[in-house]
């Protein structure tokens, strides 16, 4: 294994090779290595595994039929008909004007002509079932081997030759004009051939003989890629002035650049736009960048099969981005973790979410791997030469946190979107979009939003005085956790919470003592008071409302509370959040304290 993006390759090949049937969940479970081992004869029908991937996880036809169906769905209420029905007339017109001119059987074209004509008489709601008539002969035309083949291709193709390749191989424009099968050839001899062609090749050539026969026969071949066929006349060229075979081989697979990828590849390829995209450059307009003007970046054929593969390895996100989390692990685990960012996609927070799965197994995992997980995010547009590209990780006392503390501090709250709202935030805000977390206060009608940890805690303990379930743990958990997570950062071996707790239990007799005085009433406004004092950052208006809360219950003020001034121990907005969890909360709740 090697960079973020050759490993995005790797499990692009794996998931590949999986979804051919070649490998299954038992194969990739003995990955446990940081590479792969593969026999050669797995690549000899790649090339149609490779299309048959792309065309199914991009397939046309569903994407379009589920629309369309949506549509439908809505031109059934009356009112809503006619805006409807223009909606399914442009799918429709959509396709019809992208499948012209594609294909040698012009009864499709005719087809689709056909279903847009018949949609263009339809004008009123009592025509349902002639709009229904024409989106089911849309959808059984859709589901056409060669129109959804030729569809899917071209929009993977257009996704290909814009954030990954450019026009590289299959992917110049007079390509397009062709088959799925013959595209698929053009990518056997282009990036197939090479990495089984050579070692055949040698392996068939019993002495140096029958090696420059089986060279002769092989450049006979015109539909040679350039950079294979240059490959073979080296060793041709070898072959005139060495005796052996062996000292051929030594001579090719020594005196040869080593790939910049696996060094025990030897180089026959230039890490050029057309290899990989996002992070390549036009090398021969880029010398001054280059060490010595040098603009050749060796590596080898499998590098290059390994790099096509990434758009496999990835995620398809929100507004066009492509996303993927890289471990320091073997193959397997990061695997693992690549197929449940996949499972997630259609979640709100992506990678937020993810990242709560990753740290709830922190204590299974060690806090180099922890500081080493990548997540990575880019869109490219190879026309303007732009990438986009986010990624974060891990910081080094970040991963000690949820290495010693995650699992007991987290482990215990059950709102699971507040959870991980927490989390997100607990990175440092270093998340790859800006993000509001949003909890409706239904006494004020408005929503409160947090941008931090603090206030994340405050909106979530109005959220729980508005509601009147009075039930704020995950709110003191919350609290403890945001204590840990601090003093961690601040390079903080050992860290308690036993202060925080006494805080809590505070406001909870003073619950039971409302309670029992028959002013539960008071609570919510006294709460609402504290919280209004802590957020302004006024102590001395948060110490009088204390002062008369006691007062009024008759109790001594507890001397913890001095925190509030002098922040020694505590910080305010901790002994706030604490008491005020404690006051909202009965005295039978909360009942796992550190020890």
């Amino acid at each position: 294994m090697n960079d973020w993006f050759i490993n995005m390759g790797l499990i692009g090949f794996i998931r590949i090779l999986k979804e051919a049937g070649k490998i299954d969940d038992n194969d990739i479970k003995k990955m446990k290595n940081n590479y792969i081992e593969f026999n050669s004869e797995l690549l000899e029908d790649f090339h149609k595994n490779y299309f048959d991937y792309f065309l199914k996880r991009y397939d046309i036809s569903v994407r379009e039929c589920e629309k369309i169906d949506r549509y439908l769905l809505i031109a059934q209420k009356e009112d809503k008909f006619k805006n409807a029905t223009d909606w399914i007339k442009g799918v429709v017109d959509n396709n019809r004007k992208k499948i012209k001119g594609k294909l040698e059987n012009k009864v499709f074209e005719q087809q689709f002509d056909e279903i847009y004509k018949n949609l263009s008489k339809i004008k009123k709601a009592d025509q349902i079932e002639e709009l229904k008539d024409s989106v089911s002969q849309f959808k059984k035309l859709m589901t056409v081997k060669d129109v959804n083949n030729k569809l899917s291709i071209n929009f993977v193709r257009s996704i290909f030759s814009k954030q990954y390749f450019g026009q590289a191989s299959f992917l110049q424009k007079p390509c397009a004009a062709k088959s799925v099968e013959e595209q698929s050839e053009i990518m056997f001899r282009d990036y197939i051939k090479p990495v089984i062609g050579l070692s055949e090749l040698m392996d068939q050539s019993k002495d140096i003989d029958a090696l420059k026969m089986n060279l002769e026969n092989e450049l006979k071949d015109s539909s040679l890629s350039k950079n294979y066929e240059k490959m073979l006349k080296t060793i041709s060229g070898l072959a005139k002035t060495r005796d052996s075979l062996e000292a051929v081989k030594k001579c090719f697979y020594e005196d040869m650049l080593y790939c910049s990828v696996w060094e025990n590849f030897r180089a026959t390829n230039d890490f050029t736009e057309g290899v990989f995209a996002p992070l390549a450059v036009s090398n021969n307009n880029a010398k001054n960048y280059m060490w010595d003007f040098c603009t050749f970046y060796p590596i080898s054929d499998i590098a290059k099969l390994i790099l096509l593969c990434t758009p496999a390895g990835t995620v398809d996100m929100q507004d066009e981005y492509f996303g993927f989390v890289n471990l320091d692990t073997d193959v397997y685990e990061l695997f693992r973790q690549n197929e449940n960012l996949r499972l997630k996609k259609e979640e709100d927070n992506v990678f937020e979410s993810l990242i709560y799965d990753i740290v709830s197994e922190a204590r299974e995992k060690s806090k180099w791997m922890l500081q080493n997980i990548l997540f990575i995010e880019f869109k490219m547009d190879i026309d303007s030469k732009n990438c986009k590209l986010n990624y974060f990780n891990i910081p080094k006392n970040v991963a000690s946190y949820f290495k010693k503390h995650a699992q007991n501090d987290l482990g215990e709250i059950k709102d699971k979107t507040f959870k991980k709202d927490l989390v997100a935030l607990m990175l440092d805000n270093k998340t790859i979009k800006t993000i509001t977390y949003q909890y409706n206060e239904k006494s004020k009608g408005k929503e409160q939003i947090a941008n931090n940890i603090e206030r994340l805690i405050e909106v979530k303990l109005r959220s729980i005085i508005s509601s009147e379930k009075y039930s704020a743990y995950d709110a003191l958990l919350a609290t403890i956790a945001k204590h840990k997570f601090n003093r961690t950062k601040e390079g903080c071996e050992k860290v308690d919470s036993k202060k925080i707790w006494v805080i809590y239990k505070s406001g909870q007799e003073l619950n039971t003592y409302f309670k029992r005085n028959q002013s539960e009433n008071k609570i919510q406004g006294i709460a609402y008071r504290l919280l209004n004092a802590s957020k302004a950052g006024n102590k001395k208006e948060f110490l009088d409302s204390l002062l008369r809360i006691y007062m009024t219950a008759g109790k001594e003020v507890p001397s913890i509370f001095l925190n509030v001034m002098h922040e020694q121990d505590l910080e305010f907005e901790t002994v706030a959040h604490a008491f005020v969890s404690g006051l909202i909360s009965s005295e039978n709740h909360g009942v796992k304290e550190d020890k």
